[in-house]
């Protein structure tokens, strides 16, 4: 993911967001033992503890998924970008924004 390519023009964020995940079971070249797939199914965005965006992702939709939206900025804060997995792991990534 990169949130460090939001955009900001005229109090408007352009956020886009790129995962890169496995939809294929790979195999360790060491052991040879299979690597499972490992998708992210749920995208949640806050801004200010506010969520401003969430979106359920199933295996159909890509490999390595681009998802982007826009956000009226109205007061400077903090985006938390936030996803899990299949294994029910979550990341949690944020990025502060300054409102000019």
């Amino acid at each position: 993911m990169h949130p460090d390519t939001m955009r900001f023009i005229d109090r408007w964020a352009g956020i886009p967001l790129c995962f890169f995940t496995s939809l294929l079971i790979w195999k360790n070249k060491k052991t040879g033992k299979k690597i499972p797939r490992l998708i992210i199914n749920k995208i949640t965005v806050t801004f200010n503890g506010k969520e401003v965006v969430s979106a359920d992702l199933h295996p159909a939709i890509a490999a390595n998924p681009y998802f982007a939206f826009n956000y009226k900025v109205v007061e400077s804060g903090t985006f938390k970008f936030m996803w899990t997995d299949d294994k029910g792991k979550t990341v949690t990534v944020e990025k502060s924004l300054k409102a000019g």
